[in-house]
């Protein structure tokens, strides 16, 4: 089914009617969805602050006449020690109803305005367009940002456009401090291209690399802003350290998550010595040894 709106609200109750009416209201086309069917069998009851329901007058005075309210404008207050307050006000402190009638209340002013509301309908998986520019030149229908191997290519595509400028400058500010009068002698001494790329250039762009690369591989070993936000959380294809210990921690398991970022720690603080003990990485500028 296409639903043909350009807002889609699941749950019909007081904070899902309340949106979509907001915004049939003002002209953008809304569908609400819901499990249950209305009047939804809640036999609780429920209340409205007077002060909240003061901010929408026009819904006001409609439920007044669709539901039955009671307003509450004495409250007796008593303490542990057996001491009472008496608090009187002549406009009511809190309004009180049946939050069957409520739900269906605001679930027809939804519909008044134009809100389509289909019920007894469960959202059991979102399916995203397969339109774009990857497809297109693929010939194919793709869903990159789902779960599976596409959604680990698609942030490895995203990740590496978003650092190459980066690394392009580093290893620029490599080659541009290397002396043109190496170039000359090897010119000189009839070195070809080649061999003047391996002989030359690469020994002498070699510190600036070894530190570009260490700096992306730190960045990847942390990653989580973009599987989080172009993929989703608890996605297994696009899994991380920094996902698992934001999901455990989320979830209040503090000691999993903890034992999730000292192992990040730990693992982070390997590569980087590898790469400046054993790769000679120069990330202060004065060689590895410099400090001696």
């Amino acid at each position: 089914m296409r639903p043909g709106a350009d807002v889609v609200v699941v749950g019909g109750g007081p904070a899902g009617a309340m949106a979509a009416m907001t915004l049939a209201a003002r002209g953008v086309s809304t569908l609400l969805l819901d499990k249950k069917r209305f009047p939804r069998d809640k036999p609780c009851g429920g209340g409205i602050r007077y002060g909240v329901l003061r901010r929408f007058p026009a819904l006001a005075d409609y439920l007044r006449t669709t539901v039955e309210i009671h307003e509450i404008r004495k409250v007796r207050m008593e303490g542990p020690s057996g001491a009472s307050l008496l608090a009187e006000s002549d406009e009511p402190f809190y309004l009180t109803l049946r939050r069957t009638e409520f739900d269906a209340a605001l679930l027809a002013r939804a519909r008044a305005v134009g809100a389509r509301v289909l019920e007894a309908v469960r959202v059991t998986d979102l399916l995203f367009s397969a339109d774009g520019v990857a497809n297109d030149l693929l010939r194919a229908n793709i869903l990159w940002t789902t779960e599976g191997f596409q959604a680990w290519l698609a942030v490895v595509i995203a990740d590496t456009w978003k650092t190459a400028p980066f690394i392009g400058l580093l290893v620029l500010a490599g080659l541009q401090i290397i002396p043109a009068e190496v170039y000359e002698a090897a010119k000189v001494d009839g070195s070809s291209a080649w061999r003047t790329f391996w002989r030359i250039t690469l020994p002498l762009v070699k510190p600036a690399l070894v530190v570009a690369v260490l700096f992306r591989m730190l960045d990847v070993l942390r990653m989580f802003d973009l599987p989080f936000v172009l993929i989703g959380p608890q996605k297994k294809s696009t899994q991380t350290l920094s996902l698992l210990a934001y999901n455990d921690m989320s979830n209040l398991h503090f000691g999993p998550a903890a034992a999730y970022a000292t192992v990040l720690f730990a693992y982070v603080a390997v590569v980087a010595y590898a790469f400046v003990r054993l790769l000679g990485a120069d990330i202060v500028g004065r060689g590895v040894g410099g400090g001696r």
